[in-house]
């Protein structure tokens, strides 16, 4: 927090000596998570597989951009999340209702995360034209102005410290057809407290007579190693079933979130 502190003031210090705007960027929207499946630990397993992107989280956040000409530097607090989760779906096509089992989970929902990004606004705004078949009337051809804006940065993550110690929850289960309903628990192991992700994407920019009212930003995390793991028992003696089932994380992930920007200050030469 000091450093982040730090960074906040030296913004605004640059903006006085330069001609500069600094915004305020209030943001929400989703995260869709993505994590790694591998075989059973103790031996092979045909029940269960990962699809990517299957867990979706609510994010919110907050940003503070120092923009001069092509060129801001924005630093902000956020939310993240850890994910995981198995999907089945091994019913034969002769079986009636087929059963499609699933099961997504996250851990840490809410860990503080400082991100630091650069970003590239060129100067041309494009056009958006108003649908003449709905604006018939209207005297202004054009419904708003927009540009694109690519970034890279990182992002930092710290996890509570309840999260450290091994979390083991048993409410996971598996529904089917052929076995009945197979039981079982997950545990949930955080390897480090900190966690540092690159994370890239791109900014849409809109605006009304020359003012930001909304960006739309598209982004892509990767962790530079694996978080931590979730480690899935799964056990029905009378039908000879008992596998562990593990997926990885790295804090991967797109989210997709809206932020309203509010100038805070403009600087003049």
């Amino acid at each position: 927090m000091k450093i982040y502190g730090t960074i906040i003031l030296n913004l605004f210090y640059f903006g006085l000596y330069a001609q500069s705007k600094i915004f305020i960027i209030p943001k929400i929207g989703f995260i869709f998570s993505s994590f790694k499946g591998v075989d059973s630990i103790n031996n092979k397993q045909n029940l269960l597989e990962t699809k990517p992107f299957t867990r979706k989280d609510l994010a919110v956040g907050i940003s503070i951009k120092y923009l001069r000409k092509n060129f801001s530097v924005s630093m902000g607090l956020e939310t993240g999340v850890y994910a995981s989760g198995y999907y089945y779906d091994k019913e034969p096509k002769n079986v009636f209702p087929r059963i499609e089992s699933k099961e997504t989970s996250a851990e840490g929902n809410g860990p503080l995360v400082i991100s630091l990004d650069v970003h590239y606004e060129p100067r041309q705004n494009f056009s958006l034209k108003k649908p003449k078949w709905v604006f018939k009337n209207s005297e202004n051809e054009y419904l708003s102005t927009y540009k694109l804006s690519p970034f890279v940065g990182f992002e930092a993550r710290k996890m509570q410290k309840t999260f450290i110690n091994d979390f083991t929850e048993y409410n996971s289960v598996i529904g089917t057809n052929i076995y009945g309903d197979i039981y079982g628990s997950s545990t949930f192991h955080l390897n480090k407290q900190i966690h540092f992700l690159l994370r890239t994407g791109f900014d849409l920019i809109l605006f009304k007579d020359n003012n930001r009212k909304l960006t739309l930003t598209i982004m892509y995390q990767l962790g530079f190693k694996e978080a931590g793991y979730w480690l899935y028992h799964f056990s029905k003696p009378t039908r000879g079933i008992d596998f562990y089932y593990q997926t990885t994380t790295r804090g991967n992930g797109l989210s997709i979130k809206a932020g309203f920007p509010i100038k805070m200050l403009s600087v003049k030469k």
